[in-house]
């Protein structure tokens, strides 16, 4: 298995990171953060900064990883028949699940990356929460990674890619219109339910918009990152089961 694994992986990441796709999209990002950069250097007051900050969260929920997410799932989903032919030529359902999995994994690792650091740029200066937004940043992205690899068992290229950015892109901005509710109303304070589906849409979001406007989550920044460590490993794992067994379950 493990040898069948090695291949599987080299099959994989063979054309992962292909310029023509990541230059443009890490150029795009490096000119929406470079403004708003510069825009935060002129501020003074820590408040107005912190909106900065929000800002960038909601950038980078609705709009940066959407497009991540679609390019690296373009990559690793696979018609049926595309699968059929990988599965024969590599001789193994689970080695093929995991080279999947672990690709596109791969794949959003240096993206991670790129907004952990631009986060800690921006939140210099106004207050010490920019691990905890960059920790929950990655959680809820490979939350969406996993849902996605879960929608590419449907053996559909088009409905992956298309079904996991649009995921990616409603459930954040689900999370925008109930804090606008929430402020519009005034509620001070979330029960532990409404916290953690607020968590698992989207926690960096969610977090950075307790602080903003004031109203108090049940579950603390931690709780919210276990609960999407658990979240993700049942994704992970329903996936590689179910993509095992799909010779069975006819899928």
């Amino acid at each position: 298995m493990l040898g069948g694994l090695r291949v599987a992986m080299k099959w994989y990441f063979r054309g992962l990171f292909l310029p023509s796709v990541l230059v443009p999209m890490f150029l795009l990002m490096l000119v929406f953060y470079g403004l708003l950069y510069g825009y935060s250097l002129g501020l003074e007051d820590s408040g107005e900064r912190f909106r900065v900050v929000y800002l960038v969260v909601v950038l980078a929920s609705v709009l940066l990883n959407p497009l991540f997410l679609a390019s690296g799932v373009a990559h690793v989903a696979r018609t049926r028949d595309m699968t059929v032919f990988e599965v024969s030529m590599l001789g193994c359902w689970v080695c093929v699940a995991v080279a999947r999995l672990a690709a596109l994994l791969v794949y959003l690792a240096p993206y991670m990356l790129f907004q952990f650091v631009a986060l800690w740029f921006f939140v210099r200066g106004v207050g010490a929460v920019g691990l905890e937004v960059g920790l929950l940043l990655g959680l809820s992205l490979l939350f969406y990674g996993g849902i996605a690899v879960v929608l590419s068992l449907g053996g559909s290229r088009v409905v992956a890619v298309v079904g996991s950015s649009m995921l990616t892109f409603l459930l954040p901005t689900s999370v925008l219109i109930l804090v606008g509710s929430l402020t519009m109303y005034r509620v001070s304070s979330l029960d532990v339910f409404t916290s953690a589906v607020l968590y698992l849409f989207n926690a960096p979001l969610s977090y950075v918009a307790s602080y903003l406007y004031g109203f108090r989550m049940a579950l603390s920044w931690t709780q919210g990152a276990l609960l999407l460590v658990l979240v993700d490993v049942l994704v992970f794992a329903m996936y590689v089961y179910v993509f095992s067994r799909k010779q069975e379950l006819k899928i």
